[in-house]
């Protein structure tokens, strides 16, 4: 029998009400129970195995009260910002001109943005064990000052990117960046490792070193060519001033994090001099001739834990209680060295400075002693000759007709040089023998000459010899131009004709080697030629009418450094006009 279905009355009509069975709902909401049971019980026990999940981080800004200071939260439009913000990765500030700000991340790492800059947070992850901060400094620089290891727990990555390079921040650094350079004050370790945008190239920037790079550093051989030590006068910025005494005033005494030194609070009241630093070398009114200077002293082990000088940090010694570093000089006459004792709050507890005097004078000029004396004349039939002669003081190097004596060493006080007819710098008839001093900044003194006659039957000082047209005497200066500032600068009126033979053929020569290696760069010139130039220089061996040059590309000479050497040869004729224009290249490395 059917069984039949009876129908409820209904409204005329009215919709009827039925019931949907969802046989995958209950499974569905058990599963999405057990997947929050078990993020929760992952992240518990991620954190008993020490496995930290990240979180994003706020940085705090903090806009000084002069200019108008702009953010872009998460890529929007840009709004003024008068007050303190939390930003996060993806917002961005933005500095116009007489304007400041500062930031402050979660381990503690303070920037402070110069004047039209843009700063963009790529990321700020906070974990338990590893945690990164990424920042993009689009334009303008920026002061950084990172915090102590022992400030923050955990491993941390800190990078600021520029549109050339990107470079990692170590703990305990104070720095400066710009969209093509760095200056590192102070840094843990080795410093700040800089990767340049498009390479795998590194160099490493340390203490007390800056990095000027060029507009491509992709295409540079040797990054290391474009570090440097760093200028004193680079500390002395108002920008880097002022950045370290916004950093004293978020830092106090008893906080984690210890401010750079030479930031806080200076005491308003030296205490004496003597009492807890004291200067040993050098002496106040010392007189240097070199570029650099060695600053050695000692201080009160209990009060003074840390040393500046001129804004560098000092190598300490904490169980002798002294410190020294070697300072470079800046090219003035008048030289101030100021030392600074800091305390482990970060507070200058004592200062105290040395006036130096720098001899900028070049040294005085050499002296030949045999086989004749200076603007005298030597007649021989001998084809080796062994020419001897006396060095002033504050000479580093001597230089015999362009090459600079292996042998001779700073110190020294007299000097050799053979001249061999087989070596073809001895030839028949009168020979020109000049002799040039040189100190260790690579100043020269002015020259010297003597003339060795090689032939005839005359065996000594040739009496009353006079020096004949074209040679240089002591007492001689070099006739004509010495700059080419005033002469005529027309287009080369025999392009082409200048040629390199020596140390490479051609164009360029690529080479590596040590402080002292030198390259003698040799080449013709077309007949006619009056005068040779190099890099402004004009060779005082080059005699009118000759056909070929040299030239000393040396490291100890300062005519030469490591990277990229170019030197223009310009060959101009008796009224001084241009015959031909030459660029020669040395890529040198030095190791």
């Amino acid at each position: 029998m059917r069984r039949r279905h009876r129908h409820l009355p209904a409204a005329y009509g009215a919709p009827q009400r039925r019931t949907i069975s969802l046989p995958f709902a209950r499974p569905l909401v058990a599963l999405c129970i057990v997947g929050v049971l078990l993020y929760v019980a992952a992240t518990w026990l991620f954190g008993i195995f020490g496995f930290g999940i990240s979180q994003r981080a706020a940085a705090t800004l903090a806009p000084e009260q002069r200019g108008m200071v702009q953010v872009s939260l998460e890529g929007g439009d840009w709004k003024r910002a008068e007050q303190e913000i939390k930003l996060f990765p993806g917002d961005s500030v933005q500095t116009a001109s007489n304007a400041n700000a500062s930031l402050t991340f979660f381990d503690g790492t303070f920037l402070r943005l110069d004047e039209q800059s843009t700063l963009r947070i790529e990321e700020s992850e906070h974990g338990q064990d590893d945690s990164t901060i990424t920042l993009e400094l689009e334009s303008g620089s920026a002061w950084v000052a990172t915090p102590a290891m022992s400030a923050f727990t955990g491993a941390i990555v800190r990078q600021v990117v520029t549109p050339l390079f990107t470079v990692e921040i170590p703990t305990r650094t104070e720095t400066v960046l710009s969209g093509q350079s760095i200056v590192v004050y102070d840094a843990d370790g080795p410093g700040a490792t800089i990767t340049v945008a498009g390479s795998r190239k590194q160099v490493i920037v340390g203490e007390g070193q800056a990095l000027a790079l060029p507009d491509n550093p992709a295409t540079a051989t040797d990054l290391y060519a474009f570090r440097s030590a760093l200028d004193p006068r680079a500390v002395t910025t108002p920008f880097v001033e002022e950045s370290r005494q916004q950093y004293g005033s978020h830092w106090k005494p008893g906080d984690p994090i210890t401010p750079p030194s030479g930031s806080g609070t200076v005491a308003s009241t030296p205490l004496p001099t003597g009492s807890l630093l004291v200067i040993d070398a050098p002496e106040n009114g010392a007189v240097v001739g070199g570029s650099t200077v060695e600053v050695l002293g000692s201080v009160d082990k209990a009060s003074v834990s840390n040393v500046r000088v001129n804004g560098y940090a000092a190598q300490m010694n904490a169980t002798t209680g002294t410190f020294r570093i070697e300072l470079a000089l800046s090219d003035d006459e008048e030289i101030t060295i100021n030392v600074e004792g800091i305390n482990r709050d970060g507070i200058v507890v004592d200062e105290a400075s040395v006036q130096l005097v720098r001899n900028m004078e070049p040294p005085a000029a050499p002296a030949f002693t045999f086989p004749a004396a200076n603007g005298e004349t030597f007649q021989t039939q001998q084809r080796r000759i062994q020419i001897r002669g006396t060095a002033p003081p504050r000479t580093a190097g001597i230089i015999v007709n362009d090459y600079r004596l292996q042998l001779f060493k700073p110190g020294d006080t007299t000097w050799s040089y053979i001249a061999n007819a087989e070596m073809d710098n001895f030839q028949e008839g009168e020979n020109i023998f000049t002799a040039v001093a040189i100190d260790a900044d690579g100043r020269r003194s002015a020259p010297v000459a003597m003339t060795i006659i090689l032939g005839g039957e005359t065996e000594g000082v040739v009496e009353g010899a006079a020096p004949t047209e074209g040679e240089e005497s002591e007492a001689e200066e070099i006739t004509g131009p010495t700059d080419q500032s005033t002469l005529p600068q027309n287009d080369p009126l025999q392009p082409g004709s200048i040629a390199v033979s020596a140390p490479s053929a051609g164009t360029q020569h690529v080479a590596s080697g040590t402080s002292t290696t030198e390259f003698l760069i040799e080449g013709t010139v077309p007949s006619g030629t009056a005068t040779v130039w190099v890099n402004n220089y004009r060779l005082r061996l080059f005699e009118s009418g000759k056909t070929f040059w040299n030239y000393i590309a040396g490291v100890e000479l300062g005519t030469m450094k490591a990277g990229r050497n170019e030197y223009e040869v310009i060959a101009r004729n008796e009224q001084n006009e241009i015959i031909d224009r030459f660029t020669y290249v040395i890529e040198f490395t030095q190791q």
